[in-house]
């Protein structure tokens, strides 16, 4: 994957367009998996406990996510 870099001149929203915008050029399926669930992130609340809620939230729909994903690879085989 080429290197992204976050741009301090840019909106964390527009950054976040277009690190997706590149992943999708790696893997399509991911990139979807994680646009899909990044609701639960943005934006990021600014106490650090309301952080870790979102956080688990973020990383308990992906983990779903690849789960479901894998068992749809698997039954496709």
């Amino acid at each position: 994957m080429a290197e992204f870099k976050f741009d301090i001149n840019i909106t964390v929203e527009k950054n976040i367009e277009l690190f997706f915008t590149l992943m999708k050029l790696v893997d399509e399926e991911m990139a979807d998996l994680f646009i899909s669930s990044i609701d639960k992130m943005i934006p990021l609340p600014d106490q650090s406990r309301q952080r870790t809620i979102a956080r688990v939230a973020f990383n308990e729909a992906v983990m779903e996510g690849f789960e479901n994903l894998s068992k749809s690879k698997r039954s496709e085989e």
